[in-house]
């Protein structure tokens, strides 16, 4: 079978993998012709187009447009317009040269809605959106979108090219009633749950205390780690907030947060301002950030309160590769919440409850060996769940192409 991925991120980094990079090799793995399109959204600029080509699979990626002059409001509004564009000239020769039988695009489609109007255009192909990210609504509650009247605009565009794909994959129940609530699908739609997926690669495991002292982490204290982009969304103040009521009940535990972003500046400010048991270290390679988790004693899982928008975030993954105890702070909206509760990999607390968010500190502290976070089992079951190849092979099977 022919598969195409329209996506905005993909890593062709083996240590340091996108969910995008992982479904793709999955699909190759099986056998099938694979051929991914990307519009490189990431921070990471190319400079230039770059093909790569591994048995079935190739991979063309591209930098977004970027308007080097005008107000920022202008700027965003090009990229967002003409960036999909940069993919397009491969894509031309790939549909002259082929016929797709699948093409599986992923939220937002705004940032590819061109590619997803061409191949899903006159084409006998079957279409999956994996929907992650339900644009534009999440990114105006948090406040990276302004203005009513855009927001509208770009949610009837969001809708129209989300009614181009036959079926529709949810990360969760509440994700996929979610959808039938707030966006106009139409009848003919399947819409379904898609977990997200892992390959779950193999770290190195290295003795605690040598991890420790490579990284630089003190030896005795509980490490509670956050790890990811440090954007809006991620409940940064949240975990800082925490981190002080911590302090002052003089918990003996570290909040380490890893990752690159915007909002750095607050871990920053707070450990100037003399939050000792905060640290802060730069992301790493996938490799890298693996053997830093099992040096550490729980996960935290954090997004913003406030938020009607159901997330289930993929971080989590790491943590169950590893077997980290999970401590999650998110929005009342979301089952993320039961299912960190119901499957025994840890607990959960509402966003923006800082008392509740120490309590179940303390509480992960003083666990023994009956709790159920400390059974193996428990964290395979959920590995099992997520695994790219039980995933795939879903997906495959709501298009009824498998």
């Amino acid at each position: 079978m022919k598969i195409v991925l329209l996506c905005t991120l993909y890593s062709l980094d083996a240590d340091t993998p996108w969910l995008s990079d992982e479904m793709a090799e999955a699909f190759a793995r099986k056998g099938h012709e694979v051929s991914v399109f990307v519009v490189n959204w990431s921070k990471r600029p190319l400079g230039k187009p770059i093909a790569v080509r591994k048995g079935k699979l190739s991979v063309y990626v591209a930098d977004p447009f970027s308007l080097n002059f005008g107000p920022p409001v202008l700027r965003k509004m090009a990229k967002w317009a003409l960036s999909s564009m940069s993919v397009m000239g491969q894509l031309l020769k790939y549909r002259w040269n082929n016929k797709a039988d699948l093409v599986v695009g992923f939220s937002p489609a705004t940032a590819m809605f061109v590619p997803i109007i061409f191949m899903t255009a006159l084409s006998r192909a079957r279409g999956f959106l994996v929907q992650w990210d339900f644009f534009p609504d999440h990114q105006a509650q948090i406040g990276l979108l302004n203005g009513r009247t855009m927001v509208r605009a770009l949610k009837r565009l969001e809708t129209w090219l989300m009614r181009r794909f036959d079926v529709i994959g949810c990360m969760s129940l509440r994700n996929v009633q979610y959808l039938l609530d707030n966006y106009n699908m139409s009848a003919t739609q399947k819409i379904v749950e898609l977990p997200i997926w892992s390959s779950f690669p193999k770290s190195e495991r290295v003795e605690r205390n040598l991890t420790r002292h490579e990284f630089g982490l003190p030896a005795d204290a509980t490490i509670l780690v956050f790890g990811g982009q440090l954007s809006k969304g991620r409940g940064i103040e949240d975990i800082l907030e925490a981190a002080s009521l911590a302090a002052r009940r003089a918990l003996s535990c570290v909040f380490l947060i890893v990752g690159n972003g915007q909002q750095e500046g607050l871990i920053k400010d707070a450990i100037g301002a003399g939050a000792f048991n905060v640290m802060h270290m730069p992301g790493l390679t996938r490799k890298k950030y693996l053997s830093l988790l099992a040096a550490c004693d729980i996960g935290i899982v954090s997004t913003v309160r406030g938020v009607d928008v159901p997330t289930f975030p993929s971080k989590t993954l790491d943590y169950i590769n590893i077997g980290l105890p999970v401590l999650a702070s998110v929005e009342e909206s979301t089952d993320f919440g039961e299912f960190v509760k119901n499957s025994g990999i840890g607990l959960s607390v509402l966003a923006g409850d800082a008392g509740a968010f120490v309590q179940a500190v303390e509480q992960m502290i003083s666990a023994g060996p009956a709790a159920p976070w400390n059974n193996t089992q428990s964290f395979a079951r959920a590995k099992e769940r997520f695994q790219v190849d039980r995933v795939s092979d879903a997906l495959l099977e709501f298009v009824g192409q498998r």
